[in-house]
């Protein structure tokens, strides 16, 4: 069971062109979902013939099993590259990429996920902006694109002043 996922889970990776979570990863995350429900309820859910409630609880078990053993700097470099350059409308690279992946905290790159992945933030409608200023991703992306820094410092500012 564990196998089958971490095989679908790879592919998933491919499909979506950025390594959510390496393989150990995947290992660790199938382990604690098996752990928690059990193996015939998991397959029950994957293989889409679970009860409503049951398939619900343990694809949100799987979410948590994936936030509590990955680290999703990956992704949320590749989604945050994304939003600068729509948002800013600049251009920035393979290297910010690179250097974003690096420079991004776990925590942040897992606040991030929480928010887009399971939908947990406050406001739908929150300035994506004022948002990189409170997952703390404007000092890695000062540090990666110091061109974007003048329009994140404003923003820090602004936060701080109560605006």
């Amino acid at each position: 069971m564990i196998d089958r996922l971490v095989r679908n889970s790879v592919l998933v990776n491919e499909d979506v062109g950025v390594e959510l979570l390496t393989e150990s990863e995947y290992r660790c995350a199938a382990g604690r979902l098996i752990a928690e429900f059990g193996p015939e309820d998991v397959d029950e859910a994957f293989s889409q013939v679970a009860e409503p409630d049951l398939f619900d609880s343990v694809i949100a078990g799987w979410g948590e099993a994936m936030l509590k053993c990955g680290d999703f700097r990956k992704w949320a470099a590749s989604f945050l590259v994304e939003e600068v350059e729509s948002t800013l409308d600049v251009e920035l690279g393979n290297e910010f990429f690179d250097c974003l992946v690096e420079e991004l905290s776990e925590a942040a790159a897992h606040a991030l996920v929480d928010e887009q992945v399971f939908h947990t933030y406050a406001n739908p409608l929150y300035d994506k902006t004022l948002r990189w200023v409170n997952f703390g991703v404007h000092v890695p992306l000062n540090f990666c694109a110091p061109e974007v820094a003048p329009v994140l410092g404003a923003l820090k500012a602004a936060k701080g002043s109560g605006s």
